[in-house]
C-alpha cells in the first residue's frame, strides 16, 4: 500500500463544476446541513444521532450518517490515536461531510473532538462546531456549510 503524507498539492487547482450546490439541494428539495456531535466516549452522540437520522429518514429527507468508529474502518483506518492523528481524524470527517453537504445532503457527524480549536474550525475548512450545552459531555453544533 502506498504512503501518503498530509501536505496540499502545489499544482492543483479547483474545478469548477456545473451543476451547483444549490442546484442539487433543490433537487433534493431540502437544505443541505451538517448536524455535527461531539462529546465523550459514551455519551450517547451516535444514538441520539442514529434517532435523528431515523427520523429525518422517515420524513423524507436525503441523509448520511458519519460515524467516528465507523470512519476509522475505511476511510481513517491508517490514523491512530495520536494527538495529530486525532487532528487528521477530525479534518477528514470535516471535509467528508462538507462535499456530502455540497452534495445536497443532510450530514450527521458522531465524534469525538478532543481538541478545542478543533471544535471551533471555520466554515471554509469544514464545519463549524458550536460549542453548546455540554450536560453529559455532548456537545451538538449545526452548520450549513454554506
Amino acid at each position: 500500500m502506498p504512503e501518503f503524507c498530509a501536505r496540499g498539492a502545489s499544482n492543483s487547482q479547483w474545478q469548477g463544476l456545473q451543476v451547483s450546490k444549490a442546484d442539487r439541494a433543490a433537487r433534493l428539495n431540502q437544505t443541505p446541513r451538517c448536524i455535527w456531535l461531539t462529546g465523550l466516549s459514551g455519551s450517547g452522540k451516535t444514538t441520539l444521532a442514529n434517532l435523528l437520522e431515523e427520523r429525518l429518514f422517515v420524513e423524507g429527507r436525503h441523509t448520511y450518517m458519519l460515524d467516528g468508529d465507523n470512519v476509522r474502518h475505511g476511510l481513517n483506518s491508517d490514523l491512530g490515536f495520536s494527538e495529530a492523528d486525532r487532528v487528521e481524524n477530525i479534518r477528514r470527517v470535516a471535509e467528508t461531510a462538507k462535499l456530502m453537504t455540497d452534495a445536497g445532503l443532510i450530514v450527521l457527524v458522531s465524534l469525538i473532538s478532543p481538541f478545542a480549536a478543533q471544535r471551533k474550525r471555520k466554515p471554509s475548512s469544514g464545519p463549524q462546531i458550536n460549542e453548546g450545552d455540554r450536560s453529559n459531555g455532548l456537545t451538538i453544533g449545526l452548520s450549513s456549510l454554506q
